[in-house]
């Protein structure tokens, strides 16, 4: 994973603060103390692109949270869970594709994610600057995502998907999907 982004946040006396790094050559990363230490430090998510298939999943709240309570601090190992494309198809109450459909997000249930699709043609979603359908995404025992859109009442979620070696695939319908342009 070298190269690959680290973004964390650390809590301290009701205060957010966010530091971002990368992983070098070794497979390690190393974080800025934004507080002095003992602070609660979190989320640590590894951003890879969800529309790219490069065998890993665009990974969130890789370490939860852990409480920094010295100088030196070992955050502990993390593996990151294979990718498989996770095919996601949305359609109106009709069956009918929803094509160029308004930016959709995946998030985990936790909320962490990623904003940057839409759909093509046959209502597959795509990365909006992306040319394959489809998204990168973990094994079921390893995590899921929901896909979801905003409206101007809030945000609906349409469902939970995951990944597997078999290829999975998902159909969401979408209610009145006019009211999310």
């Amino acid at each position: 994973m070298s190269g690959a982004g680290i973004q964390a946040f650390a809590v301290k006396d009701g205060e957010f603060e966010y530091t971002r790094t990368s992983v070098d050559d070794s497979g390690h990363f190393v974080l800025d103390h934004p507080y002095e230490p003992r602070y609660t430090i979190g989320g640590v998510p590894l951003y890879t692109e969800p529309g790219e298939f490069n065998g890993v999943p665009p990974v969130f709240d890789l370490a939860g949270r852990q409480e920094v309570t010295s100088e030196v601090t070992f955050l502990g190992r993390v593996e990151i869970p294979e990718a498989y494309r996770t095919e996601v198809q949305l359609v109106d109450t009709a069956g009918e594709p929803l094509e160029d459909f308004t930016p959709i997000s995946i998030r985990t249930p936790g909320g962490s994610g990623e904003n940057n699709f839409t759909t093509d043609g046959e209502g597959y979603m795509i990365a909006e600057d992306g040319s394959e359908t489809g998204i990168a995404a973990p094994s079921q025992e390893h995590g899921e995502y929901e896909i979801e859109a905003r409206h101007d009442d809030g945000r609906e979620v349409f469902g939970t998907i995951y990944g597997s070696s078999e290829g999975e695939e998902f159909t969401f319908e979408v209610e009145d999907p006019d009211r999310f342009r």
